[in-house]
């Protein structure tokens, strides 16, 4: 290797987590799968290699523990045992990895197999439409672990129709949503929020009426941040109101700039009262992720924006000063046109190619097999670690050993993935029992018929990549001057008169329209 005890409630329409103690991240659905041996090997593990001759490749990749693992690993030697592989991997730091794969992809050296955290820059894309890397589109229906990943997944990394990355895959549903202190809307006597009305009139309880029960009015109904050229924590005002998720809407088969839509002028009006009347921080604006947390841990916020695995995040410190603190996230919001929503994730966070020039195809389907391996019940418990050595067998799924730590092989998960679709849903242990773990499964399944994702992952506009930013910045500066009442409503309007009537700017929208058609061109 080269080296540079509580209960979940589950009112009409939510599921409610108390949140005390600590859970980790997981998704002990596929390790519940598995035999439990952690060493059986799949049937697809050898698939385009011989039982008896071991294919070499070269892979690149990032790593995000303080140190690289090393090249005799063990969890990545038993991945090369069970694959018929040997990995030569040049790990480099998360801090730099996209300068230097930018470097490695313009040299034109490319390993067999490399990790992209951000596939969709134009010069990655041009690439593929160049045929610099493998067309898996017609392979991937022989590789079975890597054909179930969800089809909206594999059309978000399409490039004119075709498939040139393999995603490296994440859960759709449990993205960001609200996350509503339910022990609060107990104290008060208010019901799940299902309407923005509903949500206003909570987050106004939670600032007026004491929750904390400290005698002053020291709460805010809801907190986030922003960022300088998006709303941030605060864009699901934006979704709701739009029925949406970002800056795109799907329109039949046209997209459509929320920012130009009389739903994202409601949400300014809506966040300008709210701010006016101090339901949410005075310096919301000028906040950092930390510092909107501490608000939730300090027990002085009642609503935030985020993913359900980011309640234990919350709750561990949140007890701490309020021990019977509850948190829950509803089923689902009503958009004011009467849609029921919630937020679906892009379902990938990068992804891996495969150069065309230098890979044969006998190794491309070497390669892809290895992949399909990882997406396996046992591929996936491997990543868990060795049982007996890394893990042990708790009640529901598996707790950590001591020595997982040691070996330090969190990393080697880069390179394999699977589909989980109960990734944002914390393991059972400690903090989550078995039947609250089966509970927010349910709430995944149940939140998918409403999960409304983004149609426009990853498609790219010239003009955009040329003056966008500037473009948002704009956007956003006003948005925020809107909220906090440094600018009349009347300003947006102009604006966004402005905006409609700017060539530069619509040529943004027609050029990320063709992207969404060529995306689907056959």
């Amino acid at each position: 290797m080269k080296s540079v005890g509580k209960k979940w409630l589950l009112p009409l329409l939510a599921f409610v987590l108390l949140a005390a103690g600590c859970g980790k991240e997981a998704g002990n659905d596929a390790a519940s799968n598995s035999n439990g041996s952690g060493t059986t090997t799949s049937d697809n593990a050898t698939s385009g290699a011989t039982e008896d001759k071991i294919t070499e490749i070269t892979v690149m990749s990032p790593y995000y523990q303080p140190e690289p693992f090393a090249d005799d690993n063990v969890i990545k030697r038993e991945y090369e045992k069970r694959t018929n592989m040997k990995m030569d991997v040049t790990l480099i730091s998360s801090n730099n990895y996209e300068e230097k794969a930018n470097v490695t992809l313009a040299s034109g050296d490319i390993p067999d197999l490399m990790v992209l955290t951000d596939p969709f820059t134009p010069n990655v894309l041009t690439m593929m439409e160049q045929g610099a890397f493998w067309d898996i589109t017609p392979y991937i229906k022989d590789y079975p672990n890597l054909a179930a990943y969800p089809a909206d997944i594999w059309n978000n990394t399409k490039v004119k129709g075709k498939n040139y990355m393999i995603p490296r895959v994440r859960a759709l549903d449990g993205d960001s949503f609200p996350i509503i202190r339910q022990d609060w809307l107990d104290k008060l006597g208010l019901p799940v929020p299902q309407t923005l009305d509903d949500l206003y009139n909570v987050m106004e309880a939670f600032t007026e009426k004491d929750p904390d029960g400290d005698g002053q009015k020291d709460t805010y109904g809801f907190t986030g941040s922003v960022d300088s050229d998006a709303m941030g924590n605060f864009v699901i005002f934006q979704n709701l109101f739009n029925n949406a998720n970002g800056k795109w809407k799907l329109d039949g088969d046209k997209l459509e700039d929320t920012d130009l839509l009389p739903g994202t002028r409601d949400m300014l009006v809506y966040l300008n009262k709210a701010f006016t009347e101090g339901l949410i921080p005075k310096d919301f604006a000028l906040m950092k992720t930390s510092q909107h947390e501490d608000q939730l841990k300090s027990n002085k916020a009642g609503i935030f924006n985020n993913t359900l695995n980011n309640i234990n995040n919350i709750g561990v410190d949140l007890v701490k000063v309020a021990p019977d603190a509850q948190l829950m996230s509803p089923l689902y919001m009503i958009s004011p046109n009467g849609a029921k929503m919630s937020i679906k994730g892009t379902g990938m966070a990068g992804a891996l190619v495969i150069p065309k020039k230098t890979v044969s195809e006998q190794k491309l389907k070497a390669i892809l097999a290895m992949l399909d391996y990882g997406g396996s019940p046992d591929g996936l418990m491997l990543k868990k670690g060795l049982l007996g050595v890394h893990i042990k067998e708790a009640e529901c799924g598996y707790v950590d050993l001591p020595q997982k730590q040691l070996d330090n092989f969190g990393d080697i998960g880069q390179i394999f993935n699977g589909y989980d679709k109960y990734g944002r849903v914390p393991a059972a242990g400690a903090f989550v029992t078995c039947q609250q773990y089966a509970d927010m499964q349910k709430l995944i399944d149940d939140r998918a018929q409403y999960s409304i994702g983004s149609p426009a992952v990853g498609l790219q506009s010239p003009t955009y990549n040329e003056v966008g930013p500037e473009y948002m910045k704009k956007i956003q500066d006003l948005k925020i001057q809107v909220i906090m009442g440094k600018q009349p409503i009347e300003s947006w309007d102009k604006y966004v008169s402005e905006l409609k009537a700017d060539t530069k700017y619509q040529q943004i929208s027609k050029e990320m329209n063709e992207a969404y058609q060529d995306r689907f061109a056959k």
